[in-house]
């Protein structure tokens, strides 16, 4: 009996539920319509354990694609609409399947949980300050030297940055000049790689990365001692936060 809650059930004479012009049947249980899609409307118990039986295949590929010696697709196509395949019979392997791990697990029940289904984990990413340092220069050892430009733009900007920070308890006006120019060689290559890239279309670069990038670099060799330092240190942060923001997209 697939489907005891329906009255048309009872009657093993009835075919495809005493609507052939609607329905097809060939096997007797989990219906097809005629063109041979599922009819889930009006044999959904059916489905509903086929569906389950389907889901819990990638638990177990072996188990499941080695007992059938067929993929999960076809054994939904083929032995779902089967005679033999009917709720009772999907359901009771299903318990054979499933019973031993949830016993396994300590969850003990008499009758089938539905197959835990995967997800993508709700965890959030992982992020620590700073992790963008380390990211940007695993990417440059790892593809030098076109995955280099936002470890370039990171050496501009904390050298940028430390020069602010640090040249005023020292030689001021010569540490600020180091700084800057380490900052600008550092901005200077990351340009270039950036330019690179976009001629040779690797790393998604584009023309406004090359644009955004050369004139960062620029205006931080042109003004970026001003203020003590505080200009090229803020280019330096800009450059990033676009890096971070086209990185994004």
């Amino acid at each position: 009996m697939p489907e005891p809650g329906k009255v048309f059930a009872y009657n093993r004479y009835m075919y495809s539920l005493g609507n052939p012009l609607k329905f097809n049947d060939p096997s007797g249980h989990c219906a097809t319509l005629e063109n041979g899609s599922q009819d889930r409307e009006n044999d959904g118990e059916c489905w509903y354990w086929a569906d389950q039986y389907y889901a819990s295949w990638y638990a177990d590929v072996d188990y499941f694609s080695g007992g059938w010696n067929i993929t999960r697709d076809v054994w939904m196509e083929q032995v779902a609409t089967a005679e033999y395949a009917t709720s009772d019979f999907i359901e009771g392997m299903l318990v054979r399947f499933w019973s031993p791990k949830y016993h396994a697990w300590g969850v003990h029940h008499e009758v089938y949980n539905p197959a835990p289904e995967w997800h993508e984990p709700d965890n959030p990413e992982l992020s620590m300050p700073g992790m963008f340092l380390a990211e940007d220069a695993l990417a440059c050892a790892l593809d030098f030297p076109g995955g280099c430009s936002n470890a370039a733009d990171d050496v501009a900007m904390i050298t940028a940055i430390g020069g602010v920070i640090a040249c005023p308890f020292t030689s001021g006006a010569t540490c600020l000049t180091v700084a800057g120019n380490i900052s600008f060689v550092a901005g200077g290559f990351g340009s270039g790689v950036t330019a690179y890239n976009w001629r040779t279309e690797q790393q998604n670069a584009t023309r406004l990365d090359t644009f955004v990038s050369l004139a960062t670099t620029s205006t931080g060799l042109t003004i970026g001692s001003r203020g003590g330092g505080l200009v090229g240190a803020g280019l330096g942060i800009v450059q990033r936060i676009y890096d971070y923001w086209t990185n994004r997209q």
